[in-house]
């Protein structure tokens, strides 16, 4: 019980020593000073790896087909999943596959329906800061 005491007041007098204070409001600037220098190299970056006019317009094509390609996809998983459950409720839930292949074709209709859109209608709109599905984020 006298060491917890001790360090209860070793640690109560730093709080309350101002050299203390001084080296941790010392320590606060420096890594201020730090991340706000981080931010700004990073963003100049960010500024030099932009891509020029050619790509950006071939990435805007490529973005525009897809969304012109997605009614057609989402037609085409919807169809597929009623003719799994129809499949699986003819053959009395028997066959597993089929309620494996309906499930998997109501998530990506899902994903089609609700998410794909939205993220290449944001790509169209920010073609420089692109959403990505597939690949990681390894930004700080």
């Amino acid at each position: 019980m006298g060491n917890v005491l001790a360090s209860a007041q070793q640690a109560a007098s730093q709080l309350t020593n101002p050299d203390a204070w001084k080296a941790y409001e010392e320590d606060l600037r420096t890594w201020q000073d730090t991340c706000e220098a981080m931010d700004q190299w990073e963003a100049e970056l960010s500024k030099r790896s932009a891509p020029g006019a050619c790509c950006l317009a071939v990435y805007w094509c490529q973005m525009l087909c897809a969304l012109c390609e997605a009614p057609y996809r989402i037609g085409y998983h919807l169809m597929m999943w009623c003719l799994g459950f129809l499949l699986t409720q003819c053959f009395g839930r028997r066959v597993e596959l089929l309620e494996v292949h309906a499930g998997a074709h109501a998530a990506v209709f899902y994903l089609y329906l609700h998410v794909t859109p939205h993220m290449m209608l944001h790509n169209l709109g920010n073609p420089c800061e692109p959403a990505y599905v597939y690949e990681e984020d390894i930004s700080l």
